[in-house]
Protein backbone atom coordinates (compact mmCIF):
# COMPACT_ATOMS: atom_id res chain seq x y z
CA UNK A 1 0.00 0.00 0.00
CA UNK A 2 1.25 3.45 -0.83
CA UNK A 3 2.03 5.78 2.01
CA UNK A 4 1.80 9.53 2.18
CA UNK A 5 4.23 11.75 4.06
CA UNK A 6 3.26 15.36 4.67
CA UNK A 7 5.39 18.12 6.12
CA UNK A 8 3.83 21.11 7.81
CA UNK A 9 6.38 23.92 8.05
CA UNK A 10 5.83 26.63 10.63
CA UNK A 11 6.93 30.23 10.77
CA UNK A 12 8.69 31.16 13.98
CA UNK A 13 5.83 33.47 14.96
CA UNK A 14 3.37 30.55 14.62
CA UNK A 15 5.47 28.41 16.96
CA UNK A 16 5.71 31.25 19.48
CA UNK A 17 1.94 31.76 19.40
CA UNK A 18 1.29 28.01 19.67
CA UNK A 19 3.55 27.75 22.71
CA UNK A 20 2.12 30.83 24.41
CA UNK A 21 -1.41 29.52 23.91
CA UNK A 22 -0.45 26.04 25.08
CA UNK A 23 1.26 27.33 28.22
CA UNK A 24 -1.76 29.43 29.21
CA UNK A 25 -3.58 28.24 32.30
CA UNK A 26 -6.84 26.37 31.51
CA UNK A 27 -9.71 28.81 30.99
CA UNK A 28 -7.39 31.80 30.59
CA UNK A 29 -8.45 34.34 27.99
CA UNK A 30 -4.93 35.58 27.35
CA UNK A 31 -1.63 33.81 27.08
CA UNK A 32 1.12 34.22 29.70
CA UNK A 33 2.50 37.72 29.90
CA UNK A 34 5.16 38.13 27.30
CA UNK A 35 7.85 40.71 27.35
CA UNK A 36 8.50 42.83 24.27
CA UNK A 37 11.25 40.45 23.19
CA UNK A 38 9.77 36.94 23.46
CA UNK A 39 12.08 34.61 21.56
CA UNK A 40 12.03 30.89 20.99
CA UNK A 41 15.05 28.77 20.18
CA UNK A 42 15.29 25.05 19.52
CA UNK A 43 17.73 22.33 20.43
CA UNK A 44 17.87 18.71 19.38
CA UNK A 45 19.56 15.96 21.34
CA UNK A 46 19.39 12.19 20.96
CA UNK A 47 18.10 11.82 24.53
CA UNK A 48 15.52 14.62 24.66
CA UNK A 49 14.57 15.05 21.01
CA UNK A 50 13.57 18.56 19.98
CA UNK A 51 13.14 21.05 22.81
CA UNK A 52 12.07 24.68 22.70
CA UNK A 53 13.30 27.40 25.02
CA UNK A 54 11.11 30.47 25.38
CA UNK A 55 12.94 33.56 26.58
CA UNK A 56 11.17 36.76 27.59
CA UNK A 57 8.17 35.23 29.37
CA UNK A 58 7.30 36.92 32.62
CA UNK A 59 6.36 34.97 35.74
CA UNK A 60 3.49 36.22 37.95
CA UNK A 61 6.14 37.97 40.06
CA UNK A 62 7.26 39.95 37.00
CA UNK A 63 10.59 38.17 36.56
CA UNK A 64 11.66 37.09 33.11
CA UNK A 65 13.01 33.53 33.05
CA UNK A 66 13.64 31.12 30.19
CA UNK A 67 11.16 28.26 30.00
CA UNK A 68 12.10 24.90 28.49
CA UNK A 69 9.41 22.97 26.62
CA UNK A 70 10.05 19.29 25.90
CA UNK A 71 9.29 17.54 22.61
CA UNK A 72 5.98 16.05 23.79
CA UNK A 73 4.62 19.44 24.88
CA UNK A 74 5.94 21.12 21.71
CA UNK A 75 4.24 18.50 19.54
CA UNK A 76 0.99 18.91 21.48
CA UNK A 77 1.16 22.70 21.17
CA UNK A 78 1.67 22.53 17.40
CA UNK A 79 -1.11 19.97 16.85
CA UNK A 80 -3.48 22.11 18.93
CA UNK A 81 -2.45 25.20 16.95
CA UNK A 82 -3.00 23.40 13.61
CA UNK A 83 -6.51 22.37 14.63
CA UNK A 84 -7.35 25.91 15.79
CA UNK A 85 -5.95 27.33 12.52
CA UNK A 86 -8.04 24.94 10.42
CA UNK A 87 -5.11 22.89 9.15
CA UNK A 88 -6.47 19.37 8.68
CA UNK A 89 -4.61 16.63 10.51
CA UNK A 90 -5.61 12.97 10.24
CA UNK A 91 -6.35 11.33 13.57
CA UNK A 92 -4.62 8.09 12.63
CA UNK A 93 -1.54 9.57 10.99
CA UNK A 94 1.80 9.13 12.72
CA UNK A 95 3.00 12.55 13.82
CA UNK A 96 6.60 13.50 14.57
CA UNK A 97 8.73 16.62 14.83
CA UNK A 98 11.97 17.47 13.12
CA UNK A 99 13.98 20.64 12.70
CA UNK A 100 14.08 22.08 9.20
CA UNK A 101 15.89 25.35 8.71
CA UNK A 102 16.06 25.90 12.45
CA UNK A 103 12.32 25.68 13.08
CA UNK A 104 10.18 22.62 13.82
CA UNK A 105 8.30 20.84 11.07
CA UNK A 106 5.44 18.47 11.75
CA UNK A 107 5.72 15.23 9.79
CA UNK A 108 2.49 13.33 9.26
CA UNK A 109 2.66 9.83 7.77
CA UNK A 110 -0.46 8.08 6.51
CA UNK A 111 -0.97 4.44 5.56
CA UNK A 112 2.36 3.43 6.99
CA UNK A 113 3.03 0.40 9.07
CA UNK A 114 4.72 1.27 12.33
CA UNK A 115 8.28 1.46 11.09
CA UNK A 116 11.56 2.72 12.40
CA UNK A 117 12.08 6.43 11.87
CA UNK A 118 15.61 7.57 11.29
CA UNK A 119 16.20 11.19 12.16
CA UNK A 120 19.30 13.06 11.10
CA UNK A 121 20.35 16.64 10.82
CA UNK A 122 17.43 18.43 9.11
CA UNK A 123 16.05 15.25 7.59
CA UNK A 124 13.89 12.29 8.43
CA UNK A 125 13.55 8.90 6.79
CA UNK A 126 10.81 6.35 7.32
CA UNK A 127 12.26 2.89 6.77
CA UNK A 128 10.00 0.41 5.01
CA UNK A 129 9.15 -2.75 6.94
CA UNK A 130 11.18 -5.82 6.04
Amino acid sequence: MAKEVRYILFELSDVERALLDYLSPPGAIVAPKAGPQVRVTFTETPRDGICAVLAGLRDPDGMSRPRRVDETALLSALITWCRAAGIPLPRRGMKALELLGGTPALTVTLNAARTATQVGSNRIRHADPA
